[in-house]
């Protein structure tokens, strides 16, 4: 897996979808405080590596967004489940005219299936996405 920075595109996106995002570093990849909702504690996100140290080591649900990382990582260890979640790259919209909307599209697909999938953990279900 790759370190990769939040794109500019997505957080608009995530924003849009009403999510409260504040970037708390500048450097090439910030930190951002997420939320959801204004009474939930913010979420500190940043593009990591799966070996980073501020990563749970047990009882955490491992999201896989892209096929490639799929491939690679067939096993999380620690997971007590895992979800692949693939859609197209909205990076490849980048410096064109539909970038916002891809970015919003994906956004839109991405979350559908998360909150499908907390549905599932929550009634202790078998998870296939």
């Amino acid at each position: 897996m790759e370190v990769t920075a939040f794109n500019e595109r997505a957080v608009k996106a995530l924003r849009n979808a009403g999510f409260i995002i504040t970037q708390k570093t500048t450097v090439t990849n910030p930190e951002y405080a997420v939320q959801f909702a204004d009474n939930i504690p913010a979420l500190n996100c940043f593009s990591k590596k799966y070996s980073d140290s501020t990563k749970p080591v047990s009882r955490f649900a491992a999201i896989i967004t892209c096929s490639q990382a799929d491939k690679n990582c067939p096993f999380v260890r620690g997971a007590a489940t895992r979800f692949a979640i693939h859609y197209e790259d909205p990076k490849l919209a980048d410096g064109t005219d539909e970038g916002t909307l891809v970015n919003q599209q994906s956004c839109k697909q991405i979350a559908t299936k998360i909150l499908y999938a907390f549905s599932l953990v929550n009634n202790h279900k078998s998870i296939y996405l």
